[in-house]
């Protein structure tokens, strides 16, 4: 009998989804497919004026395809220095789609980044949407560490509680259990989005912070595009502010253990922004629904998520009266 040659065996389906090696080497593999492919069609113009629409890595990117030939223009400046053609991720992205079934790179602005494969969220066809206007509902949360807070969607405020509510159920809230001082505002917000963001948070932390220092973490700028400093926005949180004319200005807010300092660049000098703390990190998570680290670097004591809330809660909101505190929301419409 003659034996079996490797185009005679019939390869089985895979059934396990790709590990993350494996996944960088098929981009490895799609760019240099894009970069054939790119090259026979039409030549690169990445120099000059006219030049075609070019992009720079992320630094993840960027260690992926490590010692990749792809054509490239260097310029020298603040940021990356390489610039690669658009045209030929844009292609190595249609080609990981079609043999992944989906692709673990995004081509967002002039920037490419690697993310992780995105889960499906179930579609609860169920879930009864609260109107603007819940007079005295409040919505009874279950956060990861399994803390529960009380949200009352009159005054936005959070409380920590025990007993035996279910998650996500509109329950009643008393009048003496609402702080007198507290303003009703009329939030049109989606407080069902807005509970899958504090309950089932889908967002890979890798791809949306990075620690630069002790206690000191930056966002990372990707296809997620969430504000970092949508707090500052919300709730009116004391700080400092340095600057003058012709120069970089300091912002700080603080809350919780740390806070926010963002730094808005002039001339040669950058901008950046920085959370301070973890629980004012785990905070942030909370809102646009991140995954958090059971254990940050760093922090001695872990606190319950609910407790969080309640304090950060304390602080007054941005314009009480007005609707616009809706539209800083990430899950408003």
């Amino acid at each position: 009998m003659r034996p079996l040659t490797p185009g005679h065996v019939r390869q089985r389906e895979r059934s396990l989804p790709a590990t993350p090696k494996e996944e960088n080497a098929a981009i490895r593999k799609a760019v240099l497919t894009a970069v054939r492919a790119e090259g026979k069609r039409a030549a690169f113009e990445l120099h000059g004026r006219g030049h075609e629409p070019r992009s720079t890595l992320s630094v993840q990117m960027a260690a992926i395809l490590r010692d990749v030939e792809i054509p490239r223009a260097w310029i020298s400046g603040y940021g990356a220095n390489a610039h690669y053609p658009t045209r030929v991720f844009t292609t190595a992205r249609r080609l990981l789609q079609k043999s992944l079934g989906w692709s673990p790179i995004e081509v967002y602005g002039e920037s490419v980044y690697r993310i992780s494969k995105p889960l499906k969220v179930k579609d609860d066809a169920k879930a009864v949407e609260p109107r603007g206007d819940q007079g005295t509902r409040v919505l009874v949360l279950t956060l990861p560490d399994r803390s529960r807070v009380r949200l009352d969607m009159r005054t936005f405020q959070f409380r920590a509680i025990s007993g035996e509510h279910e998650s996500g159920v509109l329950d009643s809230l008393s009048e003496s259990d609402v702080a007198a001082d507290a303003p009703r505002v009329p939030l049109s917000i989606d407080f069902v989005a807005l509970a899958r963001c504090f309950e089932a948070p889908s967002l890979p932390f890798s791809e949306c912070f990075r620690l630069i220092g002790p206690e000191r973490y930056s966002p990372r700028y990707s296809h997620h595009s969430f504000d970092v400093r949508f707090l500052t926005r919300l709730y009116k949180c004391p700080g400092r502010y340095q600057g003058g004319t012709f120069c970089p200005s300091l912002t700080d807010w603080d809350f919780l253990d740390g806070g926010i300092t963002s730094q808005h660049g002039y001339g040669s000098v950058g901008s950046w922004t920085v959370v301070r703390g973890p629980e004012a990190l785990r905070t942030i998570c909370m809102f646009f629904g991140i995954k958090q680290p059971r254990r940050l670097k760093d922090q001695s004591v872990r606190r319950p998520l609910s407790g969080l809330l309640e304090d950060l809660s304390r602080l007054p909101l941005h314009e009480p009266h007005t609707d616009n505190l809706a539209k800083r929301l990430p899950t408003s419409s």
